[in-house]
Protein backbone atom coordinates (compact mmCIF):
# COMPACT_ATOMS: atom_id res chain seq x y z
CA UNK A 1 0.00 0.00 0.00
CA UNK A 2 1.54 3.70 -0.93
CA UNK A 3 2.12 6.03 1.45
CA UNK A 4 -1.00 8.34 0.34
CA UNK A 5 -3.37 5.40 0.47
CA UNK A 6 -2.39 4.78 4.01
CA UNK A 7 -2.74 8.26 4.84
CA UNK A 8 -6.18 8.57 3.20
CA UNK A 9 -7.84 5.70 5.18
CA UNK A 10 -6.15 7.28 8.14
CA UNK A 11 -8.08 10.61 7.76
CA UNK A 12 -11.13 9.06 6.75
CA UNK A 13 -10.99 6.63 10.08
CA UNK A 14 -10.10 9.63 12.28
CA UNK A 15 -13.32 11.54 10.57
CA UNK A 16 -15.74 8.73 11.10
CA UNK A 17 -14.50 8.99 14.75
CA UNK A 18 -15.69 12.73 15.05
CA UNK A 19 -18.62 11.80 14.02
CA UNK A 20 -19.38 8.76 15.87
CA UNK A 21 -18.64 10.60 18.84
CA UNK A 22 -20.33 13.77 18.09
CA UNK A 23 -23.46 12.01 16.60
CA UNK A 24 -23.75 9.86 19.58
CA UNK A 25 -27.30 11.21 21.43
CA UNK A 26 -31.04 10.73 20.46
CA UNK A 27 -30.94 14.57 20.13
CA UNK A 28 -28.22 15.18 17.76
CA UNK A 29 -28.69 11.43 15.86
CA UNK A 30 -26.42 8.97 15.59
CA UNK A 31 -23.45 8.02 12.82
CA UNK A 32 -24.20 4.96 12.11
CA UNK A 33 -22.43 3.22 8.22
CA UNK A 34 -21.24 6.89 6.89
CA UNK A 35 -24.84 8.70 7.26
CA UNK A 36 -26.59 10.58 10.58
CA UNK A 37 -29.50 8.44 11.90
CA UNK A 38 -31.88 11.28 13.00
CA UNK A 39 -34.67 10.34 15.92
CA UNK A 40 -38.20 10.99 16.74
CA UNK A 41 -41.06 10.93 19.37
CA UNK A 42 -43.54 8.57 18.06
CA UNK A 43 -46.65 6.81 19.33
CA UNK A 44 -45.98 2.93 18.77
CA UNK A 45 -48.68 1.05 21.02
CA UNK A 46 -51.34 2.95 22.19
CA UNK A 47 -50.39 6.19 24.81
CA UNK A 48 -46.69 4.19 24.48
CA UNK A 49 -44.13 7.22 23.58
CA UNK A 50 -40.60 6.63 22.30
CA UNK A 51 -37.75 8.63 20.14
CA UNK A 52 -37.35 5.95 17.05
CA UNK A 53 -35.29 6.71 14.01
CA UNK A 54 -37.31 8.92 11.85
CA UNK A 55 -36.57 6.75 8.69
CA UNK A 56 -38.05 3.85 10.57
CA UNK A 57 -41.69 2.03 9.16
CA UNK A 58 -43.66 -0.08 9.61
CA UNK A 59 -42.54 -3.79 8.49
CA UNK A 60 -45.26 -5.14 5.84
CA UNK A 61 -47.82 -7.95 6.46
CA UNK A 62 -46.16 -10.29 3.75
CA UNK A 63 -42.64 -10.11 5.83
CA UNK A 64 -43.60 -9.93 9.01
CA UNK A 65 -45.59 -13.64 7.79
CA UNK A 66 -41.74 -14.70 6.98
CA UNK A 67 -39.84 -13.01 9.42
CA UNK A 68 -41.86 -13.68 12.64
CA UNK A 69 -43.43 -16.76 12.04
CA UNK A 70 -45.06 -17.11 14.75
CA UNK A 71 -48.66 -16.64 16.42
CA UNK A 72 -47.86 -14.37 18.81
CA UNK A 73 -46.06 -12.10 16.84
CA UNK A 74 -45.59 -8.21 18.32
CA UNK A 75 -48.21 -6.17 17.12
CA UNK A 76 -45.87 -3.35 15.89
CA UNK A 77 -42.41 -4.07 13.77
CA UNK A 78 -40.93 -1.16 12.57
CA UNK A 79 -37.28 -1.92 10.46
CA UNK A 80 -35.33 0.44 8.77
CA UNK A 81 -35.29 0.56 4.70
CA UNK A 82 -33.36 -2.91 3.77
CA UNK A 83 -35.27 -4.48 6.70
CA UNK A 84 -32.06 -5.37 8.48
CA UNK A 85 -32.44 -3.80 11.77
CA UNK A 86 -35.83 -4.59 13.61
CA UNK A 87 -37.52 -2.70 16.51
CA UNK A 88 -40.94 -4.63 17.81
CA UNK A 89 -43.39 -3.54 20.76
CA UNK A 90 -46.10 -5.80 22.69
CA UNK A 91 -48.28 -4.70 25.55
CA UNK A 92 -48.24 -7.43 28.14
CA UNK A 93 -50.63 -8.45 30.87
CA UNK A 94 -49.52 -7.01 34.15
CA UNK A 95 -50.45 -10.22 35.96
CA UNK A 96 -46.70 -10.18 38.71
CA UNK A 97 -48.16 -11.23 41.65
CA UNK A 98 -45.91 -13.13 43.90
CA UNK A 99 -42.56 -12.58 41.13
CA UNK A 100 -40.64 -9.40 40.80
CA UNK A 101 -40.33 -7.09 37.61
CA UNK A 102 -36.77 -8.40 37.13
CA UNK A 103 -37.71 -12.22 38.07
CA UNK A 104 -40.65 -12.01 34.80
CA UNK A 105 -37.46 -11.01 32.66
CA UNK A 106 -35.16 -13.50 34.23
CA UNK A 107 -37.99 -16.07 33.59
CA UNK A 108 -37.95 -14.55 29.64
CA UNK A 109 -34.51 -15.38 28.87
CA UNK A 110 -34.93 -19.05 30.64
CA UNK A 111 -37.55 -19.97 28.24
CA UNK A 112 -35.50 -18.87 25.34
CA UNK A 113 -32.30 -20.66 26.72
CA UNK A 114 -34.19 -23.67 25.91
CA UNK A 115 -35.22 -23.11 22.62
CA UNK A 116 -32.58 -24.38 19.73
CA UNK A 117 -30.36 -21.83 17.87
CA UNK A 118 -30.31 -19.13 20.32
CA UNK A 119 -27.13 -18.80 22.03
CA UNK A 120 -24.63 -16.38 23.89
CA UNK A 121 -26.73 -14.79 26.15
CA UNK A 122 -25.50 -11.69 28.59
CA UNK A 123 -27.04 -10.92 31.47
CA UNK A 124 -30.18 -9.36 32.81
CA UNK A 125 -29.60 -6.08 33.11
CA UNK A 126 -31.09 -2.68 34.36
CA UNK A 127 -31.68 0.67 33.12
CA UNK A 128 -31.06 3.96 35.23
CA UNK A 129 -33.60 6.18 34.45
CA UNK A 130 -36.95 4.15 33.49
CA UNK A 131 -38.19 0.48 35.19
CA UNK A 132 -36.61 -1.59 32.95
CA UNK A 133 -34.79 -5.27 32.34
CA UNK A 134 -33.50 -6.14 29.58
CA UNK A 135 -31.21 -8.48 28.41
CA UNK A 136 -29.25 -9.49 24.63
CA UNK A 137 -28.65 -12.86 22.96
CA UNK A 138 -27.41 -13.97 19.41
CA UNK A 139 -29.74 -16.17 16.73
CA UNK A 140 -28.93 -18.80 14.00
CA UNK A 141 -31.34 -17.40 11.46
CA UNK A 142 -32.11 -17.70 7.64
CA UNK A 143 -30.10 -15.03 6.76
CA UNK A 144 -27.25 -14.84 8.95
CA UNK A 145 -26.36 -14.73 12.68
CA UNK A 146 -28.79 -11.78 14.41
CA UNK A 147 -28.39 -10.42 17.67
CA UNK A 148 -31.07 -9.34 19.90
CA UNK A 149 -32.08 -7.40 22.47
CA UNK A 150 -35.15 -8.09 24.30
CA UNK A 151 -36.60 -5.81 27.42
CA UNK A 152 -39.43 -5.47 29.77
CA UNK A 153 -40.30 -1.78 30.32
CA UNK A 154 -43.02 -0.99 33.13
CA UNK A 155 -44.70 2.65 32.78
CA UNK A 156 -48.07 4.04 34.50
CA UNK A 157 -48.75 -0.17 35.66
CA UNK A 158 -48.65 -1.31 32.35
CA UNK A 159 -45.78 -3.66 30.84
CA UNK A 160 -44.74 -3.62 27.84
CA UNK A 161 -41.78 -5.74 26.31
CA UNK A 162 -39.94 -4.85 24.08
CA UNK A 163 -37.40 -6.45 20.93
CA UNK A 164 -34.02 -4.99 19.09
CA UNK A 165 -32.30 -6.79 16.43
CA UNK A 166 -29.63 -6.80 13.91
CA UNK A 167 -27.11 -8.50 11.90
CA UNK A 168 -24.43 -9.14 14.17
CA UNK A 169 -21.66 -7.05 12.30
CA UNK A 170 -24.14 -3.95 13.43
CA UNK A 171 -24.84 -4.15 16.84
CA UNK A 172 -21.75 -2.48 18.55
CA UNK A 173 -22.90 0.88 16.49
CA UNK A 174 -26.63 0.72 17.44
CA UNK A 175 -26.48 -0.94 20.68
CA UNK A 176 -25.79 2.41 23.21
CA UNK A 177 -28.54 4.02 20.57
CA UNK A 178 -30.91 1.27 21.42
CA UNK A 179 -30.61 1.80 25.11
CA UNK A 180 -31.22 5.34 25.06
CA UNK A 181 -34.50 4.91 23.13
CA UNK A 182 -35.46 2.87 25.34
CA UNK A 183 -35.20 5.53 28.60
CA UNK A 184 -36.98 7.50 26.39
CA UNK A 185 -39.77 5.53 26.72
CA UNK A 186 -43.30 7.21 28.60
CA UNK A 187 -46.76 6.61 29.05
CA UNK A 188 -48.05 9.89 27.07
CA UNK A 189 -49.96 12.28 25.55
CA UNK A 190 -49.92 12.80 21.59
CA UNK A 191 -49.28 16.79 21.25
CA UNK A 192 -45.94 16.62 22.90
CA UNK A 193 -43.45 18.08 21.14
CA UNK A 194 -40.45 15.94 19.44
CA UNK A 195 -37.16 15.69 22.11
Amino acid sequence: MKKEEYLNIEILQNRSKKLKKHYSTLGAGFYFDGTVVEFERREVLNSFFMMIPKEFTFMPDELTDVKYPFVFRPPCILTNDNLTINLSFNELPNNLQETTFMQTTENVKKILENEQGIFDFGEVKSLNNIECYYFDFRQNAMDGELYHMLANIKLNNNIYQLTFNCTTSSYLEWKSAVLQMWESAEYGEEDRENE
